[in-house]
C-alpha cells in the first residue's frame, strides 16, 4: 500500500481542525469538571486558560513550508 504524501495545505488544514477538536473537547472537560465539583472551579478555569493560550501558540505555529 501506497502512503500519501499530504501537501502543505492539507497539512495546514488537518493541524486546524486537530486544533479546533481539542479547543472543544478542554470546553466539554470544562463543563464536566466544574459540574461535578463546583468546589474546583476556580482551578479548572485556571487550568483551561493555560491550555487555550498554549492552542494559540500552536496555531501560531501552522505554517508548515
Amino acid at each position: 500500500m501506497e502512503a500519501k504524501i499530504l501537501s502543505n495545505d492539507e497539512k495546514k488544514q488537518m493541524f486546524l481542525n486537530a486544533v479546533k477538536e481539542i479547543e472543544a473537547d478542554i470546553e466539554i472537560l470544562k463543563d464536566i469538571a466544574i459540574k461535578n465539583n463546583p468546589e474546583i472551579k476556580e482551578e479548572v478555569n485556571r487550568l483551561v486558560k493555560t491550555i487555550l493560550s498554549n492552542v494559540k501558540v500552536l496555531k501560531s505555529f501552522r505554517d508548515f513550508e
